[in-house]
């Protein structure tokens, strides 16, 4: 375990975890009463070499970032910005959009129950058409534009349910958040996220986009499945997709994100009262997923989702949340 890996002690577990599951690398964080106990990073930015990860390398977390957009929005109501129940209607008067979006409200887009699909253009969730990929996988503009011009196709296709009537994992949902956000914020996503959440947190290895984009040398790859070795590659979700998957973050900068969703204040900095944190982390109603939801697949009866997060309840333990994240 090289001085780089951060604690020894988790380093040495993480090792044996990364090892037997044959990953390129692994990072994790400890939080005990409220403080940052132990961070470590082991393995290789890229599998079969020798270029060691360190605690302070970006990974990028995929749909992970939706817990920060949520936050974001959080802040942005705590602020009186904007509220929970601004609708796309009031945010895009002028847009030309069929009707069941105009009352779609900020909140159930941060709660899949919108009732979008999982991407534009189809109602298959969890994959990628060709179309899609054709269309939006390049980013060929500035993200603020890619996310506007998103939401206007979006808005024209049929919905997948009736807003509020189920959940429904939905990528397109978080896309159209960032873009509302923006829209009434009068600031672009990357900028308000950067000012209202990575600077007051002290999150200084936080960005968007694949973080081997910034130094190929000096920060890990994504890595795809590819028989018995994961293979290295260097291509992932534009920037514009960071509201729903694209932020990269170190493990303890994380830890620290993780740690204001326990302790919601930094004395002169960022502060959610109770009940702001209290939306966060509770599913706004009592939805059920859709029918044909992956989530009714995992044989868990409290699986639901909040704002960014999914909830679970787990013996006595109410309310726990989590989230899972691949790009």
């Amino acid at each position: 375990i090289l001085e780089t890996s951060g604690d020894s002690n988790l380093a040495e577990l993480l090792e044996a975890i990364r090892v037997e599951e044959r990953l390129p690398a692994l990072a994790a964080a400890v939080i005990i009463d409220g403080d940052i106990y132990a961070t470590a990073a082991v393995g290789t930015r890229k599998f079969g070499t020798g270029n060691w990860v360190t605690v302070n390398d970006s990974f990028l977390i995929a749909s992970c970032s939706k817990a920060f957009t949520a936050t974001l929005a959080a802040v942005l109501v705590e602020k009186g910005v904007l509220e929970w129940n601004t609708t796309l209607g009031e945010a895009y008067p002028d847009l030309d959009m069929r009707s069941e979006y105009e009352n779609i409200t900020l909140i159930q887009l941060l709660s899949h129950r919108a009732g979008l699909p999982e991407w534009i253009g189809h109602l298959t969730s969890k994959t990628v058409n060709d179309q899609f990929a054709e269309k939006w996988w390049v980013n060929r503009k500035t993200p603020t534009t890619m996310r506007a011009k998103y939401l206007k196709e979006t808005v024209k296709q049929r919905l997948a349910d009736e807003p509020d009537q189920s959940v429904y994992y939905s990528n397109s949902g978080y896309i159209l958040a960032g873009a509302l956000l923006e829209k009434i914020a009068g600031e672009t996503y990357e900028h308000l996220m950067i000012e209202e959440i990575f600077n007051p947190l002290g999150m200084h290895t936080a960005g968007f986009g694949p973080p081997i984009k910034l130094n190929s040398a000096h920060q890990p790859f994504g890595h795809k499945a590819f028989g018995w070795s994961p293979a290295p590659i260097s291509r992932d979700f534009p920037v514009y997709m960071a509201p729903t998957a694209a932020i990269h973050v170190s493990i303890e900068d994380w830890a620290k994100f993780i740690l204001f969703h326990l302790k919601p204040e930094i004395s002169g900095k960022a502060r959610l009262n109770d009940d702001i944190l209290k939306a966060l982390h509770t599913p706004p109603n009592q939805a059920d997923w859709r029918e044909d939801a992956e989530e009714n697949d995992y044989g868990v009866p409290s699986l639901n989702y909040a704002l960014g997060w999914y909830t679970l309840d787990i013996i006595d333990k109410k309310g726990l949340l989590w989230h899972p994240g691949g790009n």
